[in-house]
């Protein structure tokens, strides 16, 4: 594994060149005549009030402008590998499961099990940090190199410590008891024909061991030798539900059809709902509602016409068209009039 570690360099500190640089500014006035430290390397040094380039670690010549190889003297103070950079340079480790430490010269073992990125181990192995490598092995349940692992099936090579029945599961198996009178110990392997503490019995929520007899003593909605089985109350006079039952884990409860609600007096019967009275109905704003037993109906109101779920302003009477429509005959009236007056007279 190759490593390494990057030196920056330290500003204000000078180099043999630059120090005899500066003494030449000093006795024989010559000067670089720097105003700034753009001017020294463009930042790689600063400029002296004497208008001289001061290098930073890293930099050399009169400008700054030449990268110093600390390589070059004893390597840097690298253990192992040294590559220079500009204005710097980086130690590294060419010895393969190695690291550069916290000094950023030294090697040490590198820890390739403290990230899955920098080992190969199967997600369901071990990985184990040795100097300069590291190891992996399969976790217990699965079987390979530690590289590739596969599930080992306990129960068809016989590997397993079950009493009566096993199933294989992913990286092992559980255990269960065939006859219908005996119960899973607490042991998770033992099959028995009595209990000993409740837990055999899946309690204390589903039963409780009886203290003497050595049997489970299921709650109510639940049965069998370790209290494991549903009781199907709606097999049973449907459960006593006015209507519907329907079955739960360990209970059930009842439930009506559309139109009935639970009668409040009594869980288990069902009473009309009043869809009109509740607001569950899906009568038009422009419609009256109407209850009966387990329904409803809606009714247009005046003026309006439709279904009941959608009504829609009902088309006007137009009265001249009617009143043309009636065709009183004169001579008729006149008869009429005649034969009154005949007879008011007689």
């Amino acid at each position: 594994m190759h490593s390494a570690s990057r030196t920056r360099p330290h500003n204000h500190t000078m180099d043999h060149l630059t120090i005899l640089s500066l003494l030449l500014s000093v006795v024989w006035g010559v000067s670089d005549g720097c105003t700034s430290s753009v001017d020294c390397g463009d930042g790689n040094g600063i400029c002296t009030t004497e208008a001289v380039c001061m290098c930073f670690t890293g930099w050399t010549g009169e400008n700054c402008t030449l990268d110093e190889d600390e390589c070059a003297v004893e390597n840097g103070g690298c253990q192992e590998m040294c590559s220079n950079l500009q204005g710097g340079f980086e130690c590294g480790c060419s010895t393969s499961g190695m690291t550069i430490g916290s000094n950023g010269r030294v090697c040490v073992d590198a820890d390739e099990c403290a990230s899955g990125d920098t080992n190969n181990c199967h997600i369901r192995a071990t990985c184990t940090n040795v100097y300069r490598s590291y190891e992996c092995a399969c976790n217990p349940g699965w079987d390979g190199d530690g590289f590739s692992c596969t599930d080992v099936n306990e129960c068809h090579i016989g590997t397993h410590n079950c009493s009566d029945g096993c199933i294989n599961t992913e990286g092992g198996f559980f255990c269960y008891c065939r006859q219908e009178d005996e119960i899973l110990l607490v042991d998770g392997v033992t099959c028995s024909r009595t209990c000993i503490v409740d837990t055999e019995c899946n309690g204390p929520a589903n039963g409780v061991c009886s203290a003497g007899r050595g049997r489970c003593d299921c709650v109510a909605g639940r049965q069998g030798a370790d209290c494991a089985d549903d009781v199907n109350e709606c097999l049973d006079s449907n459960g006593g539900c006015g209507q519907v039952c329907v079955n739960t884990a360990g209970s059930y409860r009842c439930r009506c059809a559309p139109g009935y609600q639970i009668d409040p007096g009594d869980p288990s019967g069902c009473i009309d709902e009043d869809e009109c009275l509740s607001g569950r109905d899906r009568c038009s704003d422009d419609a009256s509602c109407v209850n009966s037993v387990g329904s409803y109906s809606c009714v247009c109101n005046r003026g309006f016409q439709g279904d009941g779920v959608t009504c829609t302003t009902q088309a006007p009477v137009d009265g001249m068209k009617h009143a043309a429509s009636i065709t009183v005959e004169p001579m008729l009236t006149l008869t009429c009039t005649i034969f009154v007056l005949n007879l008011i007279s007689g």
